[in-house]
């Protein structure tokens, strides 16, 4: 037998009884009738197979974990153990544990992600030896029955697009975790050069919030090598920001963050500041032009900042001037003044001048590029010819006809035109829109052009559905408002789907958060509510199910016509609740009945179970206990979410005191509460800067909720209270 890992020993030293020396004990095991069935499942996990089914028994009662390595492998692994078991030694449902409420859980979480899945003995079944038994020979006949499954059942691929639309949601909704497992899937297809991988890379990492892992890449000096997509270019700056950066945006802070500071986070990607960034000249990106402005300064890189687009203060331009020790500016208003062109680009004669001047092309403006491409076709054809034998010069010189030579219309125009193609290769459309999409321009887009596309053929449609996330990113970082029929017929789109998962139910909340803020038709509500009604018939899950009760948010806030809608889809969501009630977290439960109660009132609740089944809560004493007379603030903008999640955090942990504001800006008020309260919740996505960074400036141990609903508020904070107590 394989010597155990340091997770499995911990898992047998914390709280659990069993003793694991004992059992690989030659000299001194237990009794054979135990040995005999403690060893299948424990040589199992010791030799690295998969699933995982860990006994843990504790003051008396004996109970187990299953885990997989993702949730589709668990799911099917809930399935097994529901056929294998039966109902008559151990509960039926097995509740599915995505956050530790004990060390012995957080230890095994670690190795598995996706949850675990916990197997409880009925009460007779604990003191009866042989009915025990039972349930351990069950346990080890499942495992072999996974070393008797064909490999080939373990190895199948999804679609590329598939994958990407999960990673660009996950990213979005920024689930660090979830973005880091599919990019692990990403990595296996293939498909992808080197470039682009570290580009997801760093993008999955942003989602973790690994700002500094993020400066200290080890390929990243590939990247900064050679021309940097815009996307990753702010994912850099975004890291810069969030280590230090952000707290320069505004004048009056630039003497609380020292000089050395900076220059040492910006020194590794030093590249990136030594020319003009390929950033958009509006307004929505002021934040990234301030910080790349902060990175030039610190950097020493004065004669940038000349060029800086005219919403940059000029009053803020000089603060930075002093701050870096740069030589002083007179505070006029800059203009955006054109890039001084090099000296006329000569048409290379020589393989070693055409090289040089390729490469120099990485670090050139538009108006520079355009003279090299002049320049390289004027060059004799046979020195063109020989780029095929150095496929990265190759690809530099493409890059730059493509942008030139008409061959290919750029933007959002061009991408749809080729969309509608009967040619249209699937994967090399969604690699284009991944790669390029963050510099196209605002006037590329159409509303009318991409509506007409939504009613092409299946295969536009599903190519269309995983391009969803990448257009709402764009969207969002330029502003741009679509009307609300533009919304819900990507809706419709999304709910046709033949697979809808957990991702897809995060978007439709997306989709309908937009469809809401817009004007729209009393029959268009309607037709929202048989779309969402669809999308759940098809995807709905344990997993999704908090997703879903945040589009429910959405639609009880709301100000509109549209509560016999909400009341339809919420009969088909309480349907789905009941039958696996006690498949839901504690919290789950609490917000649904909150729910219900303001759906239909009070007299909705007698529908419901009780919300703790019996002793199966009984650990959540102890974290109420730690938290009793604690202080937890809540920042959002989304007010009926923040009340509905102080109510559940109230009720599940009594004593938590919890205080809301919805300031818009840092008042003084909001600046006290950052000071005195023991936890901050911060709703990053439904808040303003002006808030955000003066409170971020008072603490840094902020805790942010994947979205705005209460069901992501509460999650964020059992998380991270779990991790508070535990210190």
């Amino acid at each position: 037998m394989s010597i155990p890992t340091d997770w499995l020993r911990n898992f047998f030293t914390e709280d659990n009884q069993i003793d694991l020396d004992r059992v690989l004990s030659l000299t001194n095991p237990y009794d054979p009738k135990f040995q005999d069935l403690l060893k299948p499942l424990i040589s199992s996990a010791i030799e690295g197979k998969w699933p995982l089914l860990l006994p843990v028994s504790r003051d008396g009662e004996l109970y187990f974990y299953g885990a997989e390595r993702d949730e589709r492998s668990l799911e099917e692994l809930r399935q097994i153990l529901q056929a294998v078991l039966g109902a008559a030694d151990t509960y039926p449902e097995f509740p599915l544990i995505k956050v530790a409420r004990e060390k012995i859980e957080q230890i095994l979480l670690q190795q598995a992600p996706a949850g675990l899945l916990k197997v409880d003995l009925l009460r007779q079944s604990q003191s009866d030896f042989a009915l025990r038994k039972r349930v351990f020979q069950a346990l080890a006949s499942v495992l072999d029955l996974y070393q008797q499954r064909p490999p080939v059942t373990a190895v199948v691929k999804r679609p590329v697009g598939r994958i990407l639309r999960d990673f660009f949601a996950a990213c979005q909704s920024r689930d660090g975790s979830k973005a880091s497992h599919f990019f692990d899937e990403l990595k296996t297809t293939g498909n992808f050069s080197q470039r682009n991988l570290i580009s997801l890379e760093l993008q999955a990492w942003e989602a973790e919030r690994r700002w500094s892992d993020i400066l200290g890449h080890p390929r990243l000096v590939d990247m900064l090598g050679g021309r940097m997509p815009a996307q990753l270019v702010r994912v850099l700056l975004r890291a810069i920001g969030n280590l230090g950066g952000d707290s320069l945006l505004e004048p009056p802070a630039f003497g609380e963050v020292p000089l050395e500071h900076i220059r040492l986070l910006c020194q590794p990607i030093s590249p990136l500041f030594a020319n003009r960034p390929p950033l958009e000249t509006r307004e929505c990106f002021a934040p990234d032009w301030k910080l790349w402005a902060i990175g030039a300064g610190a950097l020493g890189f004065s004669d940038g900042l000349d060029g800086l687009p005219d919403f940059i203060d000029p009053a803020w331009i000089c603060r930075l001037h002093d701050w870096a020790n740069l030589p002083t500016k007179t505070p006029v208003a800059p203009t955006i003044a054109p890039i001084p062109s090099l000296q006329k680009v000569e048409s290379p004669q020589t393989f070693n001048d055409l090289r040089l001047v390729l490469e120099g092309s990485l670090s050139a403006s538009m108006e520079e590029l355009r003279e090299i491409w002049v320049a390289v076709q004027e060059a004799p054809e046979e020195l063109r010819n020989e780029l095929y034998v150095y496929p990265r010069l190759q690809s530099v010189w493409q890059g730059i006809c493509q942008i030139f030579d008409g061959s290919r219309e750029l933007g959002w125009k061009g991408w749809l035109e080729r969309l509608k193609e009967a040619s249209a290769d699937p994967d090399a459309l969604i690699h284009e829109l991944q790669e390029e999409s963050q510099s196209w321009s605002i006037e590329s887009f159409s509303e009318a052009l991409l509506s007409q596309c939504l009613h092409g053929d299946a295969s536009t449609s599903l190519l269309l559905r995983d391009s969803l996330p990448l257009l709402l990113d764009w969207l969002d970082r330029r502003e741009i408002l679509c009307s609300g029929h533009f919304w819900l017929e990507w809706l419709e789109l999304l709910a046709l789907d033949d697979l809808v998962n957990p991702s897809d139910v995060q978007l439709a909340g997306q989709i309908v958060q937009r469809f809401l803020s817009r004007p729209s038709q009393i029959g268009n509500r309607a037709r929202l509510g048989e779309s969402l009604e669809l999308l759940w018939e098809k995807g709905g899950s344990v997993s999704a199910y908090s997703e879903m009760l945040e589009i429910v948010e959405l639609l009880l806030d709301e100000t509109q016509p549209g509560q016999q809608e909400l009341r339809k889809l919420w009969l088909v969501l309480q349907g789905f609740a009941l039958s696996r009630w006690t498949r839901l977290e504690l919290a789950q439960r609490v917000l649904t009945k909150s729910l219900a109660r303001e759906i239909f009132g009070e007299s909705n609740e007698a529908s419901y179970p009780p919300l703790s089944a019996e002793g199966r809560d009984a650990d959540l004493d102890v974290q109420t206990r730690k938290l009793s007379g604690r202080l937890l603030a809540i920042y959002s903008l989304t007010e009926g979410a923040a009340r509905r999640a102080k109510t559940v955090l109230e009720g599940m942990f009594e004593g938590l005191r919890v205080e809301l504001n919805h300031d818009h800006t840092a008042t003084p008020a909001l600046q006290n509460l950052a000071k005195k309260a023991n936890y901050f919740l911060f709703v990053a996505g439904s808040a303003k800067h002006q808030a955000f960074y003066p409170v971020s400036r008072i603490r840094q141990d902020l805790i942010y909720p994947l979205g705005k609903g209460a069901s992501s508020i509460i999650e964020a904070f059992c998380k991270s209270c779990v991790n508070f107590s535990s210190e």
